[in-house]
């Protein structure tokens, strides 16, 4: 059996590259996931965000809204850490960036991760959390007390949240928290960008040799929700410091594409 085991193995994955995902919320991460996992029928593991917040609730002795969030995106690094040292095929889930784990395994394996306009984002999440069937991180709020409430301001700096790889800060406007995340963003082979996702799939398919086809899931619904030019213009200016990050990834992933194919020009 398991000879077996080892040449099946062997036809499915052996061969194919180490690769991170990180899913940021509502970035269109779940598509991207389903067209990595069609590479990889066994050897995956997804981090399950429901799953850790109530080991992270087990261990603090803390109901979700008590728990500190900290201890949840601790749990998650230490998951991804733990299946990259064993050698897992392919990691994903919502697990912030973390320098060390970076440092010890990013010539093994593939950072990549997809960015979605901030502010898009901001109210594509508020509409999930709003309106999703499941209870697990629902709210009851209108917009403008979202932009309001802890929650809100918590989610206006997912990017920076994500790539500083601690939630802890107080000021993720800082010129020295940007500069973290910024750092950080740039460790990361694969960037890719909901609104030009044809450029994702052919940068993907040249660092991993993997192509992509990526379907549209995980819709947020409800899409009739009106916000008003006053809300808009005010999830503008909260999400701006992720505003920052992702002008950043703009301009540094735009200028090594362009690169590269002067690269390949070059060579043709």
């Amino acid at each position: 059996m398991g000879y077996v085991k080892r040449i099946i193995k062997n036809i499915l994955i052996d061969g194919k590259p180490n690769i991170f995902f990180m899913h940021i919320p509502k970035t269109g991460g779940t598509s991207i996931d389903f067209a990595i996992s069609r590479h990889y029928p066994i050897g995956k593991y997804y981090v399950d965000p429901s799953a850790t917040v109530k080991v992270a609730e087990m261990m603090a002795g803390q109901s979700f809204d008590m728990v500190n969030f900290e201890a949840c995106f601790e749990l998650r690094e230490n998951l991804l850490a733990y299946k990259m040292a064993k050698g897992t095929k392919y990691v994903t889930g919502h697990v912030p960036f973390r320098l060390e784990t970076w440092k010890n395994f990013h010539e093994q394996y593939i950072f990549s991760t997809v960015l979605r306009d901030p502010v898009k984002r901001y109210i594509s999440e508020f509409l999930y959390k709003k309106y999703k069937e499941k209870e697990y991180g629902n709210i009851d709020l209108d917009f403008s007390d979202y932009l309001a409430s802890d929650i809100g301001k918590r989610c206006a700096s997912t990017y920076v949240r994500y790539f500083v790889g601690i939630s802890d800060f107080t000021n993720p406007a800082s010129a020295e928290t940007l500069q973290i995340a910024k750092d950080n963003l740039s460790k990361f082979k694969v960037v890719g960008f909901l609104d030009d996702l044809d450029s994702m799939t052919k940068e993907f398919k040249q660092v991993s040799g993997l192509k992509l086809n990526i379907p549209h899931q995980n819709k947020s619904p409800k899409k009739n929700y009106q916000l008003n030019q006053q809300e808009i213009e005010a999830a503008k200016q909260i999400c701006e410091p992720d505003i920052a990050i992702y002008e950043y990834a703009k301009k540094m992933f735009t200028k090594e594409k362009l690169h590269l194919a002067t690269l390949r020009n070059a060579t043709s």
